[in-house]
């Protein structure tokens, strides 16, 4: 496929039987911007044009779900924690994956957010290589 991050990414995904969303256009990431009030890392931009997520809340192998653009903004409008912008969980909601609005690096959300990767990036990347960060 490719050899950027991305490209590797979603071959591994696909690999891992994954069924991926369709990408997202650059209108439906930059209108959930202004819903969540909250600029999306340029990496994060990257991959979900290429892929909105998994479809129909499929995961890989360690139970972990990256989210389409439209289940981000269903989750924040739920979520007591409007500071908190997530993309991700574990295992149906034990815990989520995102962003905390105003600062850098991604988190680990269950009672209080905890950063685990400087970059969306590196987190993708625990994620996928189940990294024990990422519990």
């Amino acid at each position: 496929m490719s050899n950027t991050w991305i490209g590797k990414t979603i071959e591994q995904w696909e690999i891992d039987g994954v069924e991926l969303n369709v990408g997202a256009s650059l209108e439906a990431i930059k209108n959930a911007e202004r819903v969540l009030n909250f600029i999306f890392p340029l990496q994060f931009q990257q991959l979900y044009v290429k892929a909105n997520g998994f479809n129909n809340l499929d995961w890989i192998e360690n139970v972990f779900s990256i989210w389409p653009i439209e289940r981000m903004l269903e989750e924040f409008n739920e979520s007591t924690n409007k500071d908190f912008i997530g993309f991700a969980d574990y295992s149906m909601n034990v815990h989520q994956i995102g962003f905390v609005r105003g600062k850098e690096g991604v988190y680990k959300y269950c009672d209080n957010p905890v950063q685990f990767a400087n970059t969306f990036e590196e987190a993708i990347s625990l994620i996928n290589s189940d990294d024990e960060t990422i519990y």
